[in-house]
């Protein structure tokens, strides 16, 4: 089962604490999940 905790707000995103492990980023409007999409892949790299 997935748990999922509100960790806060920024200006382009809200966090979320996902299994107690995870931080999960969404967008709060279109025009930042771009830049979203090329730091998870930039953090990929890693």
């Amino acid at each position: 089962m997935t748990t999922r905790k509100y960790l806060g707000s920024g200006w382009d995103c809200d966090a979320w604490l996902v299994d107690g492990v995870w931080v999960e980023r969404t967008a709060k409007r279109p025009d930042v999940e771009p830049w979203l999409h090329t730091e998870t892949t930039l953090l990929s790299l890693r």
